[in-house]
């Protein structure tokens, strides 16, 4: 167990060097995602075709749904790194946490391949339609999609590790060329190949190359000659208790960013769910830069809920700063993006795209924005271990969203799959008003603000 911090005065210090330092590496680590599909989506439009693109949009949302077990495990792994990252037997204790993790990643994509290689065929006639799912290469296009997602899975665990370590600058340098080696090769794959196939085998390829490179980050972190050493039971136990209610949490949120490109891909065609996926990933860059910029505070609050009584106060502080910093981020981006919509939106698709919703898109940057909210109560939450309560608010907002998606894509079209997104963002405000309960209860005694599980 961490030891509390004795000068309140120096700790606080200590969090302001690691806001102003530390935040700026934590964005540019969970920024590159969101960048890289940008690139992705500019190149393999280009080369590929609004059609092939769409494509696969789908199959990834796809398998993103069955692998959603694994973000579960990193958000674990993180917390559980961070808790053990100040005991004297840190470096063992964080070998034991990793290798636990690893194992629980690999069974279940061992069994979720296992499972799309048997029912390939159904799945993808379920999923993509009589039309789609009558290509033939579209089974090899759901397994190598499932594939590459189980390697980005396994890959996360040690960027989670990295997290949890606070070691934000190497995970942000490795996270950064990883992407940059995933977009040149992948763009090249489809532009000399125009296959489906080929784009996400390179696209699995890239991820094992990724999980070799964090793989040795890791170890070098830790300054240990053998990573992985075996887990006890009691840590397995830790893991899988805390996880459980995490893997709750990881389906919801898995669903709420998968579900809607799949139903408007039945519904409307590829073509108008690259027209979808390309809204998206530029209006979520409204909830993704704040909430990259605050990353950090999941394993922040994480340290401080071990002791949380003795830190109440200094919880309070930070999770007042960040909030308001949060927020104003927020709707700086949001403000940008209604400004430089257009010629955004022009520039990324080049022509190829019809663009004919911009509606859908200032919808979009709403939903992300009212969305953001959330940003700072979420980490704060389960960095205070509040598992159950988060995974609750997130897998009902996520039921209430996907209802209205089925009901009003088909009818009002992408605009739709809009409005049913804003269910979602409106459902998860639940986590600020969780947390003020939890400072409430704080203000019953020194020793009151604990986990609302």
């Amino acid at each position: 167990m961490p030891v509390a911090d004795a000068d309140p005065a120096s700790a606080m210090n200590w969090r302001h060097r690691f806001f102003s330092g530390r935040a700026l590496w934590s964005a540019i680590d969970a920024g590159a995602s969101p960048a890289t599909a940008l690139v992705l989506a500019a190149g393999l439009v280009r080369t590929l075709g609004a059609s092939d693109y769409g494509l696969i949009v789908m199959a990834l949302a796809v398998s993103a749904l069955s692998t959603s077990v694994s973000p579960a495990i990193a958000a674990t792994t993180t917390r559980f790194v961070s808790e053990v990252s100040a005991s004297a037997a840190m470096q063992a204790e964080v070998s034991r946490v990793l290798t636990g993790s690893l194992i629980v990643v690999a069974v279940m994509d061992v069994l979720l391949l296992s499972v799309a290689a048997a029912f390939a065929g159904p799945l993808s006639a379920a999923v993509f339609g009589s039309a789609i799912g009558s290509r033939p290469d579209i089974i090899p296009v759901m397994l190598l999609a499932v594939a590459s997602l189980c390697v980005q899975q396994i890959d996360g665990v040690f960027a989670a590790t990295l997290k949890g370590l606070q070691k934000f600058r190497p995970q942000a340098i490795a996270e950064v060329l990883c992407r940059l080696v995933l977009v040149i090769l992948v763009i090249a794959a489809a532009r000399l190949s125009g296959s489906v196939k080929v784009t996400l085998l390179v696209y699995c390829a890239s991820f094992g190359i990724s999980c070799m490179v964090r793989f040795n980050v890791v170890k070098r972190s830790l300054d240990v000659r053998h990573l992985l050493s075996r887990p006890r039971s009691a840590d397995m136990k830790k893991l899988m208790s805390f996880s459980g209610w995490m893997w709750l949490n990881a389906i919801a949120t898995m669903a709420y960013g998968s579900v809607d490109r799949i139903i408007v891909g039945r519904v409307s065609g590829t073509t108008a769910m690259a027209e979808f996926n390309v809204y998206m990933q530029l209006a979520q860059l409204v909830h993704f830069v704040p909430a990259s910029l605050f990353a950090f505070a999941y394993p922040v609050f994480g340290r401080l809920g071990v002791n949380v009584g003795f830190h109440a106060a200094e919880v309070k502080l930070l999770y007042s700063r960040y909030f308001v910093r949060c927020i104003v981020i927020s709707l700086s981006m949001a403000a940008a993006l209604l400004l430089l919509m257009r010629p955004l939106l022009r520039g990324l698709t080049a022509g190829v795209l019809p663009l004919s919703h911009e509606s859908a898109f200032v919808l979009l940057i709403v939903n992300f924005a009212l969305l953001s909210v959330s940003i700072v109560p979420y980490y704060a939450t389960l960095g205070l271990g509040s598992a159950r309560s988060v995974s609750l608010i997130t897998s009902i907002s996520t039921l209430v969203s996907l209802g209205m998606t089925v009901i009003l894509t088909p009818r009002l079209g992408l605009e739709g799959a809009v409005f049913a997104k804003l269910a979602y963002s409106i459902g998860v405000l639940s986590l600020y008003v969780l947390m003020r309960r939890l400072f409430k209860s704080a203000g019953e005694g020194p020793h009151a603000m604990a986990p609302a599980s």
